[in-house]
């Protein structure tokens, strides 16, 4: 169970600052017209991808943007999630480095990266104490405050960890909060907390690794539950959401596999 929130700690908890790196070339930007096609032509890949892209054309005008050098930094830390290769660490490391170096002093970003970073590396003792340097600059920062929920739940802190996160919660309630909450709220034994939490994140996202998350753990709660029809609606949902998704055909399998089902192919969007 504790595996659920590492993943939280990558996939949740960096969703802030993916979207805050899109945000902030948008409104950075200079209004160039090869700037913009280049811009939109990325946005057509995937959120994550247009999120590096878009720091690394405001960093070809800007370099000493130490923001964005945070940004991209805690960018790379979810490409290393997504694409399971490791070297995006170090480039993590290098772009939060180069943001530090430029900015040592009040660098609040730059130390929450690093505490992302520090999660995904299993380092959770460095991770608390990069988000309470965090923290202390900036008290607001509902990144730090997730990335030290999830440090504090990992090194079994779960009071500490539920202050946290309801520090996290009050700043901004939303997906990355959410999902927390959900977390926390199962280990706690309070199932029912947990769902709800898990449809409220729902809420507020469509399509993408937001809705993916949230239907995976959905099903598996269910599942736990022994309701195998409301964990295969759920998996079915979010595999009509993104299809493909490994986690989420996963959970089908096993749904599956409970019912005494064997798994076939039907058709090109179901490998079953």
């Amino acid at each position: 169970m504790r595996t659920r929130t590492a993943v939280s700690a990558v996939v949740a908890g960096v969703l802030f600052l993916l979207v805050a790196v899109a945000a902030f070339y948008t409104a950075s930007v200079d209004q160039d017209a090869t700037a913009q096609q280049a811009a939109a032509s990325v946005a057509e890949v995937d959120p994550l991808t247009a999120s590096i892209e878009a720091a690394q054309l405001r960093l070809e005008d800007v370099p000493g943007d130490y923001t964005t050098w945070a940004q991209l930094g805690s960018a790379y830390v979810e490409q290393a999630r997504v694409t399971a290769d490791p070297s995006y660490y170090d480039r993590a490391e290098g772009a939060l480095q180069e943001s530090l170096a430029l900015r040592p002093d009040g660098n609040d970003a730059a130390l929450t990266g690093q505490g992302a970073l520090a999660n995904a590396r299993h380092d959770f003792a460095a991770a608390a104490d990069l988000s309470g340097q965090a923290l202390a600059i900036n008290a607001y920062n509902a990144t730090a405050w997730g990335v030290l929920t999830d440090a504090r739940t990992q090194l079994g802190d779960y009071a500490g960890a539920t202050d946290a996160l309801q520090e996290m919660l009050a700043l901004r309630p939303g997906l990355a909060s959410f999902t927390r909450a959900s977390y926390d709220a199962e280990l706690h034994g309070d199932l029912a907390g947990a769902r709800s939490a898990l449809e409220q994140a729902l809420g507020t996202t469509q399509g993408g690794s937001g809705e993916a998350y949230c239907r995976t753990y959905l099903g598996a709660l269910a599942f736990a539950a022994g309701d195998l029809e409301e964990a295969s609606a759920q998996y079915d949902a979010g595999l009509d959401a993104v299809p493909g998704d490994t986690s989420l055909l996963l959970g089908r399998a096993r749904v599956l596999a409970a019912q005494g089902r064997s798994i076939r192919r039907c058709g090109p969007s179901r490998p079953w």
